[in-house]
């Protein structure tokens, strides 16, 4: 009888906590989230695709708007790693690099596709489309639009009468206002993210070292997947890569070079490019096996021990990690501090057993109250 009223006042816990932050959420407008300082980069679909990758990298931007001037409104989003599908898409189709310079994000929208094969603008964020929320609206309007049948992973904040684009916002950009702005005395979020069913924690995709890149790529988008954990021969986690990881890109001297890059490992792109790996209650010499919080593969996928941060490019490479036992407040804490879309979950063994992403997080917010 006595545990029975235990689990009841736990769920009477969550729930109360959880009602809490939608309440926020429904209270705040997303002229309160978007940033002061943030910027927007817009671009012409009659520009160069690839220019417009370039673009977005020296701006360090995950994301575009691109805008149709001769239909007068925005068509859709491009990311980066949009412009690594499509250029895995047409080297596929047996076109080169230096064709892919001379297309147009028009061209890449228009271009028919091969038979029975998906045309290259369907790799863009959201299949071309262009989601958008009032800047008047709230902010759990936004949570719920990025939910939608469309799965739109960015949203525009727009003034409607002026035909203004404030900002673009993303479920890492909902998580990072609500650490900063909600405030709550009680303790309402101390169980665990495994208690609290948010991530994933089976089927979880992973890699070893050893694996060609566009083994790697390949996999990744048949599975719609955006990271995946890289582990040893023995399944002990070293690190993970991220989908819009440009370091095979960014750091090539020519197109020639970028397609043999396509052809490494990913221990030697690991190597290539190096960063620190971090996370909550978990140091990194816990959760990678390196000491001073660096984490370097040799070109056979071995941790190189003290090895400095080489390249650092955009934050390549760089994994946060937790433990199965964090609580939903530590993790709201990470996703706010190092806004990165997702962390691993890893046990006592440095195994990857679940994966937590912003989207997970937000998800959570939405479900049905009780």
């Amino acid at each position: 009888m006595a545990q029975s009223a235990m689990v009841n006042e736990r769920e009477v816990i969550r729930e109360t906590g959880r009602a809490a932050l939608v309440q926020f959420l429904q209270s705040q407008t997303c002229y309160k989230m978007v940033r002061k300082s943030g910027k927007v980069v817009v671009f012409d679909i009659n520009i160069p695709v690839q220019l417009a990758f370039y673009a977005l990298v020296e701006h360090d931007m995950p994301v575009a708007p691109l805008w149709d001037n001769a239909q007068q409104c925005f068509v859709g989003v491009l990311t980066k790693y949009d412009f690594i599908d499509i250029m895995r898409d047409y080297l596929r189709r047996g076109r080169t690099m230096e064709e892919l310079s001379g297309y147009t994000i028009r061209g890449v929208i228009s271009d028919p596709p091969p038979q029975g094969g998906p045309y290259p603008g369907s790799r863009l964020t959201h299949g071309g489309e262009f989601g958008a929320v009032d800047v008047e609206a709230s902010v759990y309007e936004a949570c719920q639009r990025m939910f939608t049948p469309a799965r739109h992973r960015f949203l525009g904040v727009v003034v409607p009468a002026e035909v203004t684009l404030l900002a673009m916002v993303s479920c890492i950009d909902v998580l990072t206002f609500l650490v900063a702005q909600f405030r709550e005395q009680r303790r309402l979020f101390d169980d665990s993210i495994v208690d609290l069913s948010i991530g994933t924690y089976k089927g979880i995709l992973s890699m070893e070292a050893t694996t060609r890149l566009c083994d790697v790529l390949d996999l990744m988008e048949q599975q719609d997947v955006a990271a995946v954990p890289i582990t040893d021969a023995e399944g002990r986690m070293l690190g993970a890569y991220h989908r819009s990881d440009i370091a095979f890109i960014a750091n090539a001297s020519d197109a020639q070079t970028v397609v043999r890059n396509l052809e490494m490992t990913i221990g030697e792109i690991m190597h290539v490019s190096d960063a620190p790996v971090s996370g909550p209650g978990v140091t990194s010499t816990e959760s990678m096996g390196q000491a001073g919080g660096v984490m370097s593969l040799d070109p056979n996928g071995s941790p190189i021990p003290n090895s400095g941060a080489a390249l650092n490019l955009l934050r390549t490479h760089q994994t946060h990690t937790c433990r199965p036992t964090d609580s939903l407040q530590r993790i709201f804490e990470l996703f706010a501090e190092v806004t990165f879309e997702r962390v691993f979950v890893v046990n006592e063994e440095r195994r990857c057993v679940g994966v937590v992403s912003a989207r997970d997080l937000v998800g959570y917010l939405l479900r049905p109250l009780r």
